[in-house]
């Protein structure tokens, strides 16, 4: 079987990169990273950022980026009413409520890590002043300062359950779809392949369009593979000319793309709940599961839950649970889950105690087995939820990242340029030199946060 994988990754992504880059609008990258540019599409991109919607899009973009302190920025930058920056930042903050009521809601998105366990565990005197503070800072600094608290608390957690001598699951974890990431709380499904390709396209779009109604050219549009495996798309602005152009111009463009990816989530997560409460409304959803799980109500329904995946070296690994094996006791999935506590696995042949982790999980994903006769509708029904989950999700959180200010993301660049507004006072080259240092800063304490998010999978 590994010979087997070797030759179709040898025929199907490396020999595909190697004869497209002879081709004259392919680039390759790393070997097998084929971009496919194309003046195509320009005309339509033109055409779309022709509406005045986009420019309060983009302002609210920005809003959405660091919140008062852009909301600020714009009032004084431009010359329209400040009633208009009044109305935005105000939906901004309702919106953000909405948003932070989802991260801190681990029912919901399964995100249990951006409310730690060590802080659950002291109740709400501990939790209220938490959730009240990251509910100011959203107020004041938008989802890139409120993200890097959460970011920062998370890295807290990992610390003190060190400390405390739990071993913690990771904050972070790489975006892989089909592929199990050792140590990871979560596994996402092959299928979300398409949520990623949605979420690259809809980011790349946003920030073309923005683009073009800024007047800043784009050069070319394209598409993204992995050998004949298309991975998404992306726009190709001058980098140059944006460089030159006025502040708020480039702020407008490096946030369009999160924010189209915030407006994407909102509309999956629409299209989830539907589904999930009329065509699949005889199911209960378990978001608590290393990939979202659909199960039918009542035990009538089901005869078992089917092994289909366990995480290597898992609390489930460790105890000798394997793929293929049928847990007859479905509750276990559902029963309160406390760290460190022990659950009891019943299957066909034997029972199994296993220890949950650090975040509740034991590690392994199932399917359902329905009883009676064969049906194919619960394989559609869960692979269509768990791809309008993903898309959901992934946008959410990819969008949420990307406003961190951390030097590689859209966030840094929003941030230096408003910090540069903030300091100039006619004395452009200090200001600019300053607003850099703001931003090393910055990424300097978000690259920390993340290396400490990662280290459970080193320990």
């Amino acid at each position: 079987m590994l010979y087997l994988f070797f030759i179709l990754i040898i025929f199907l992504v490396i020999l595909p990169a190697y004869f497209l880059k002879k081709r004259k609008n392919v680039e390759v990258k790393g070997a097998v990273l084929c971009l496919f540019r194309t003046k195509r599409g320009l005309r339509l991109l033109d055409s779309l950022a022709k509406t005045r919607f986009w420019d309060y899009f983009s302002d609210m973009a920005i809003i959405f980026s660091f919140g008062l302190i852009a909301a600020l920025y714009l009032s004084l930058e431009k010359k329209e009413k400040a009633i208009n920056y009044v109305v935005l930042y105000v939906l901004s903050i309702l919106s953000n409520f909405f948003i932070l009521t989802l991260l801190m809601a681990p029912n919901v998105l399964g995100l249990e890590i951006l409310t730690p366990n060590v802080l659950r565990s002291f109740g709400k005197t501990v939790m209220m002043p938490f959730i009240n503070l990251v509910f100011t800072v959203s107020i004041f600094g938008g989802l890139g300062f409120t993200t890097l608290l959460l970011l920062l608390i998370a890295s807290a957690n990992i610390l003190v359950s060190y400390l405390m001598g739990i071993k913690p699951a990771p904050s972070i974890t790489p975006v892989i779809p089909g592929v199990e990431i050792p140590g990871s709380p979560i596994y996402i499904p092959l299928h979300a392949v398409f949520a990623l390709v949605i979420l690259v396209v809809v980011h790349e779009i946003a920030h073309g369009i923005i683009a073009r109604r800024e007047k800043i050219k784009v050069k070319s549009l394209g598409i993204l593979t992995v050998g004949i495996f298309p991975m998404g798309a992306f726009t190709e602005p001058d980098e140059d000319e944006l460089k030159r152009s006025p502040v708020r111009k480039r702020m407008r463009v490096f946030a369009a793309g999160s924010m189209a990816n915030i407006i994407t989530a909102f509309v999956f997560f629409c299209f989830f709940m539907l589904f999930y409460l009329t065509a699949a409304n005889n199911f209960v959803y378990d978001p608590m599961s290393i990939s979202p799980s659909f199960i039918p109500w009542g035990h009538d329904y089901v005869e078992g839950l089917k092994v289909v995946h366990v995480i290597n070296k898992s609390n489930a690994f460790n105890a000798s649970l394997r793929p293929g094996e049928i847990i007859k006791n479905i509750d276990v999935v559902f029963e309160k889950r406390i760290p460190g506590s022990i659950a009891q696995i019943v299957t066909e042949n034997r029972t199994l105690w296993v220890k949950r982790g650090a975040n509740g999980l034991m590690g392994f994903d199932y399917y359902v087995i329905k009883k009676g006769s064969y049906d194919i509708s619960i394989w559609v029904k869960k692979i269509i939820m768990e791809i309008l989950y993903w898309t959901f999700t992934l946008n959410f959180t990819i969008a949420i990242i990307n406003y961190l200010p951390f030097a590689i993301f859209d966030g840094a660049h929003i941030l230096e340029d408003l910090a540069y507004f903030f300091m100039k006072k006619g004395k452009v080259k200090k200001a600019k030199k300053k607003a850099k240092i703001v931003v090393w800063i910055f990424s300097i304490i978000t690259g920390a946060a993340l290396l400490l998010g990662a280290l459970p999978y080193f320990t």
